[in-house]
């Protein structure tokens, strides 16, 4: 996925609202030089486009293609800043990163096989504790999404972050006793 940046300047609050206007998005992408980062704008139409193909909750472990004033380079999402009520994205943070160095992202958790799930079957409901789990990896192993089966789960009972089958090459830094999801009435 390709994304198009152009440097903005500093400027008043009444900037961000004309490129808000425009359906641009301002935002600050942070380079892989140590306490570098660039004020940009980024391309809202070509944003929107994108988020209309990315699951929910993926956006987090999504690598970006970016070109900025001619040079390209890969980035992450590190931070969104929503609307209150229209939920638009009003700024969104990027963070440089490359393929063979390592990052820390909050990687979704997406629960599979839910209609043959016993514990759903006698009327329990599917509640989520938690819905990512943290971890650190090279940004070219980065996992779009960990997937949990709930095909053998029973009605009161709760599935851990142990309960994942996680690639030997991620290094999990949630806890392993951490709750994810259970299934209660």
């Amino acid at each position: 996925m390709k994304l198009t940046l152009t440097t903005r300047a500093l400027g008043k609050k009444s900037s961000l609202k004309q490129i808000r206007h425009l359906k641009d998005i301002p935002g600050v992408l942070y380079t892989l030089n140590k306490g570098v980062s660039l004020s940009v704008t980024i391309g809202g139409v070509e944003l929107e486009t994108h988020l209309r193909s990315i699951s929910k909750g993926g956006l987090a472990t999504k690598v970006f293609e970016i070109e900025l004033d001619g040079k390209k380079s890969k980035a992450i999402v590190k931070q969104i800043q929503y609307h209150p009520v229209t939920y638009a994205i009003l700024h969104l943070d990027l963070q440089e990163v490359e393929d063979h160095k390592l990052v820390s992202v909050n990687v979704p958790v997406v629960c599979i096989n839910q209609d043959q799930c016993p514990g759903m079957k006698l009327g329990g409901q599917l509640k989520f504790i938690k819905r990512a789990v943290r971890v650190t990896c090279q940004a070219n192993q980065l996992p779009e999404a960990f997937h949990l089966d709930m095909q053998s789960v029973g009605l009161g009972e709760v599935r851990r972050v142990r309960d994942l089958s996680i690639s030997a090459d991620l290094r999990v830094i949630t806890k392993q006793d951490n709750v994810l999801v259970s299934v209660a009435k």
